[in-house]
């Protein structure tokens, strides 16, 4: 987790200096209250703008943070751009939050207003919403996404970007350097009850159990997940005679790249898409191998889920990896190579003792969120 620091004390833009942003490690950023715990007594009124909460990672930690949020330190509106129904998501959320409409939201006057999602104009807030604090959640590398404020006019109004993992600010800095001391590093709401109980509701009855080892990855079937990599490696190594099947979790274009390259390659049977579960805690749970082959990510959610549920896991090199994997600790971190997660694969799909070992080390891992909902708190609550 990070470490709250208390090196400099620097007034950021229209926020109180009260607040610092540390200097010891650019990559490391992050706000700290340098005063005691603030007397407000009325709660900050707060508007979030996101996509609606359908099935999705940005959607999953949102609604997270959501049910985190103390009702009375923050009164929350929610816009949902787009939304025409009930998104499948909205019942988990655990207390009745507004959902009102753009039009609506800008005829009230905020504290706080957030763009969360990291795909949408900032400027629908920027120019319209009345709040005293502009901020723009950032979730994916930069450099693998087109995002709308990439450029210099859409960034100066914004007060602050929270970048979701380090990698994830190293990128956005590299790309606006001049913005380095408007953004800080917050790491996602992780809600481990619910993921703990979800893998004992069902018995992912589509994994096998005939001595075969099982292998899974949960992910949207998209070009960025590195999905045609893991098809390629999972070829190599059935050439090599290694036996285990494949199981993929999710749903998205891919499928249609994916399918008929498995029939090419003869891995029907080994190399199988389940489609997209609303609850895929079962299946991560029943994995002798979890496997994220992304080519890019910001903080990874799932694989804080495949820790919180104990499994051995390999990971490419992607945001957050190394801050959630000690790699030969407690997982394996590779490339974003064919070539190193084929290796990869082969050495733990060979070695049992070394899945054994990354299990175990997991045994009393906890997910603590209280930093990252103190930082939350910080940043929204002070002036």
């Amino acid at each position: 987790m990070l470490k709250l620091s208390y090196a400099c004390i620097l007034a950021l833009f229209s926020l109180s200096p009260t607040i610092c942003l540390s200097q010891d490690n650019a990559s490391n950023i992050e706000l700290t209250r340098l005063t005691a715990a603030s007397t407000k007594t009325v709660p900050t009124k707060v508007v979030i703008i996101s996509k609606p909460l359908v099935l999705g990672g940005i959607e999953r930690v949102l609604i997270n943070m959501i049910n985190a949020l103390d009702p009375e330190r923050i009164q929350l509106d929610l816009v949902l751009l787009g939304r025409v129904q009930e998104g499948p998501l909205e019942k988990e959320l655990k207390r009745d939050i507004p959902i009102i409409t753009f039009k609506e939201a800008c005829q009230k006057q905020y504290d706080v207003a957030i763009s969360y999602h990291q795909f949408l104009d900032p400027d629908i807030f920027l120019h319209h919403m009345q709040a005293h604090k502009k901020i723009q959640w950032i979730h994916g590398d930069m450099l693998e996404f087109h995002c709308p404020y990439n450029s210099e006019k859409k960034c100066k109004n914004i007060d602050l970007f929270v970048c979701v993992s380090k990698r994830v600010r190293e990128v956005f800095v590299r790309l606006h350097p001049d913005l380095q001391e408007k953004s800080l590093v917050i790491t996602n709401i992780i809600d481990s009850a619910r993921i703990i109980q979800g893998a004992e509701i069902d018995s992912a009855q589509e994994i096998q159990r005939d001595g075969l080892l099982n292998v899974v990855t949960v992910s949207r079937l998209d070009f960025k997940k590195g999905l045609q990599t893991a098809l390629k490696a999972h070829k190599r190594l059935d050439r090599e005679g290694i036996n285990f099947r494949w199981y993929l979790v999710g749903e998205g274009p891919e499928r249609a790249v994916l399918m008929p390259r498995i029939q090419q390659y003869g891995l029907q049977n080994k190399f199988i898409l389940l489609g997209g579960k609303k609850n895929p805690y079962p299946y991560i749970k029943k994995a002798d191998l979890f496997v994220l082959p992304s080519r890019s990510e910001g903080y990874s959610t799932v694989l804080v889920e495949a820790k919180i549920l104990k499994r051995p896991i390999i990971t490419t090199d992607i945001g957050g990896a190394q801050e959630e994997i000690v790699s030969g600790k407690n997982g394996l971190i590779v490339p974003t190579t064919e070539d190193a997660l084929f290796l990869g694969m082969k050495k733990m799909l060979l070695d049992s003792s070394l899945r054994e070992q990354f299990a175990l080390s997991l045994k009393n891992f906890e997910y603590d969120n209280t930093k990252s909902l103190q930082k939350i708190y910080q940043l929204l609550q002070e002036p």
